[in-house]
């Protein structure tokens, strides 16, 4: 059976506290879950990832609910503020590779669900990252192989025909990623899956090195839009 571990295994590498009783407010602020203890944390999430044919590490969606959830428990917030994506700063992931480089062995590292689940079993990325290509530098180069045998940019005339049925219509088709206005994430999903190409909203950006977080903890100028 394949199997592949989860953020919640990974979650360790950004974790930090100097105390028992800050980890026990970990503890406490991710009830029923994985959570891994302040010490040797991040020898445990390493270990975690030698069982698992993949690995997938992702940010936090630090929403109105988990806000509640820390301030209930007398927990400190990690962020002074909400965002739309999952927040993961630049010098986390800069860890959390630097972590992965010193014990190579165990299950590849991905930035996206997505390219783990095609890993494991042996497909290209339908979801289409491939064409997002600063996130595949770390990924295996057999993968990478197989994403750019059936990557390609769909006929913009395709696209637009099946955008308009979904309700919306098609700004551009670009070497990234298909660009639409009025679809919701479900429609856009659809379109994604459909021609395994990624499909962004052009009223919600996503900016290099950064596809699907939100701009906090990274450098953020208008020119980094895509």
């Amino acid at each position: 059976m394949s199997t592949f571990a989860s953020s919640a295994a990974l979650r360790a590498f950004s974790r930090r506290s100097a105390s028992k009783s800050a980890s026990l407010r970990e503890r406490r602020a991710f009830p029923g879950g994985v959570v891994l203890a302040a010490a040797g944390a991040r020898a445990q999430a390493l270990a975690l990832r030698r069982h698992a044919h993949a690995c997938v590490y992702t940010g936090l969606f630090y929403k109105d609910q988990i806000r509640d959830y820390y301030r209930a428990n007398g927990l400190p917030e990690p962020y002074g503020v909400g965002a739309r994506r999952k927040v993961f700063p630049q010098h986390l992931e800069q860890r959390v590779l630097a972590a992965a480089a010193d014990q190579p062995h165990g299950g590849p590292l991905f930035r996206k669900t997505s390219c783990a689940v095609s890993y494991v079993h042996r497909g290209p990325d339908y979801s289409g990252h491939y064409g997002i290509r600063e996130l595949c530098d770390i990924c295996p180069a057999v993968q990478q192989r197989r994403c750019s045998r059936h990557w390609n940019q769909p006929e913009a005339a395709v696209v637009r025909t099946m955008v308009a049925d979904l309700g919306g219509e098609l700004v551009e088709t670009n070497s990234r990623a298909i660009v639409v206005s009025g679809l919701d994430e479900q429609r856009r999903y659809r379109l994604q899956h459909h021609f395994g190409y990624q499909v962004h909203d052009v009223a919600k950006p996503h900016r290099r090195y950064r596809h699907g977080r939100a701009d906090l903890g990274w450098p953020t100028t208008g020119s980094e839009s895509l």
